[in-house]
């Protein structure tokens, strides 16, 4: 399971573009509206966040109905893919 700390090996393809969805997703509330928000396909947004799930080996989202929940494992991501981003816009300033 994915976790967040010193100890953890995170597989360096990742994309900071991988990650700018899967935030999307979770600040909009869903793959559609993500989707929309980029100006993609919701397949498209749906391969990036299954992808990132491969390559963290960690499920993101559980269903409930028509709608989504992070997991645990995906409210972890999110904090460590929150981190990520601003760090990287302070860089970018």
């Amino acid at each position: 399971m994915f976790t967040y700390g010193d100890d953890v090996e995170i597989d360096n393809r990742i994309s900071l573009q991988k990650l700018e969805v899967f935030d999307r997703v979770v600040t909009l509330g869903g793959v559609s509206r993500a989707a929309e928000a980029l100006g993609v396909a919701q397949p498209v947004v749906t391969e990036h966040v299954r992808s990132l799930e491969r390559r963290l080996g960690v499920q993101l989202f559980a269903k409930e109905g028509r709608g989504l929940l992070l997991t645990e494992g995906g409210r972890l991501a999110h904090d460590w893919c929150s981190d990520i981003l601003r760090r990287t816009r302070l860089l970018g300033r």
